[in-house]
């Protein structure tokens, strides 16, 4: 069950704020046994998140249980980050993406491990 924070230092709309959960949910079939289904995202905008001191940027935070092929990781931010450049002017240039790959999630009211 992926959980994706996407924090972005632009102000956007509540309708762009849902395009790019659209997208997110979308991408994230590209990592194998991933779906959009039980994928949880948070779209934050207008965060006061900037590189340096004058650009604003976009962090984005993955979290899957379990591990994912480094290519499948490769093509699920290629894809994000040219889709968020292309639909809201995002450059990738100050694009980043973390992915933290967890043994064990708690849902459910118990704790699972893999």
């Amino acid at each position: 069950m992926p959980y994706i924070n996407v924090h972005i230092g632009k102000p956007l709309s509540k309708e762009e704020e849902q395009k790019i959960c659209e997208l997110v949910h979308e991408k994230v079939s590209l990592i194998p046994g991933k779906s959009p289904q039980n994928t949880m995202v948070d779209v934050q905008s207008g965060c006061s998140m900037k590189m340096g001191t004058e650009t604003a940027c976009t962090f984005i935070n993955v979290h899957l249980l379990g591990a994912a092929p480094a290519e499948a990781k490769n093509a699920f931010t290629q894809a994000v980050t040219a889709e968020l450049e292309k639909e809201f002017g995002l450059s990738k240039n100050s694009m980043y993406i973390n992915i933290t790959e967890m043994s064990a999630w708690g849902m459910g009211g118990g704790f699972h491990s893999m």
